[in-house]
């Protein structure tokens, strides 16, 4: 058993040692170098149900949106939802935070939150819509216990690990994560007595939730149950209290790029549900 870890733990540092650590030693952060290449892959899945006969939200009067990256990443990562938010008239905060630096709640108090009233006073926002990646999901469920003064709008996260991630359960056995200090990132396992979101609750929040389908992660896919997107599985990704639910063939890297992926979050800001067919 001993010879096993050993092996599985050299095959770990085999694996990751080309890569930013931070990048593939936590499944919130990209699983490549930005130079590799996104295939999007037909799929028969089938998204939860959500019915056709469910009334079309009117278009609300444009807020301001704010952008929050995922561990490891930075605004940066965002940049193409930026460009396609101003495209479509609304005002952007594209929000970079410190995200290996603290734990999530000092992320959310200290510098999310003070940015995001920034935001809102330099726009003279009466709403403030939320587009997240990966953790960037459990700071804004952090800001609706933290902050609920807030004038929230309408939220889409992609690929949150909204139930935690069995990668990061992987990692903290193997001592990678206590090793780097990461605090946000120990905070993100499954475990109840120490998995942050788990511990958050339901949302009250207008929420709309996009997984992905597909991995570029095989190693880190072999600790996740069930379909997943090389970091979170879709399980995982599924928020109580959200109003829509959509899956894509992308993965959780390249979520924030794809085009499908956008049109859909563009949608839900808009109109407050996703398009069909594709999702």
């Amino acid at each position: 058993m001993a010879h096993n870890k050993a092996a599985l733990g050299l095959m770990f540092g085999n694996y990751v040692k080309p890569f930013k650590p931070i990048l593939c030693l936590l499944c919130m952060c990209a699983s490549v170098t930005v130079a590799a290449t996104e295939a999007i892959v037909a799929t028969n899945d089938v998204a939860p149900a959500l019915s056709h006969d469910t009334p079309i939200h009117t278009a609300q009067p444009k807020g301001v949106v704010v952008l929050l990256h995922g561990l490891g990443r930075s605004a940066r990562a965002m940049r193409k939802l930026e460009k396609s938010f101003s495209k479509a008239g609304y005002p952007v905060c594209n929000i970079g935070y410190p995200s290996r630096d603290y734990d999530l709640l000092t992320l959310t108090e200290q510098f999310v939150l003070p940015s995001v009233q920034a935001c809102q006073q330099k726009h003279s926002a009466s709403q403030i819509h939320f587009v997240t990646h990966s953790m960037g999901g459990i700071v804004v469920r952090m800001l609706e216990q933290r902050a609920p003064q807030l004038p929230y709008g309408r939220v889409v996260m992609l690929a949150p690990p909204n139930h935690g991630s069995e990668v990061v359960d992987a990692l903290l056995q193997w001592r990678v994560l206590s090793g780097l200090k990461i605090p946000a990132g120990r905070q993100l396992g499954t475990a109840n007595e120490t998995s942050l979101p788990k511990q958050l609750g339901a949302t009250s929040l207008y929420v709309g939730v996009i997984a992905a389908t597909k991995t570029i992660n095989p190693l880190f896919s072999k600790h996740l149950p069930g379909k997943d997107d090389g970091s979170v599985t879709v399980l995982s990704t599924h928020l109580d209290g959200m109003k829509g639910f959509c899956q894509l063939p992308t993965n959780h890297t390249y979520i924030i790029r794809n085009k499908l992926a956008i049109a859909q979050v563009l949608a839900f800001i808009e109109h407050g549900e996703f398009t069909f067919p594709s999702c």
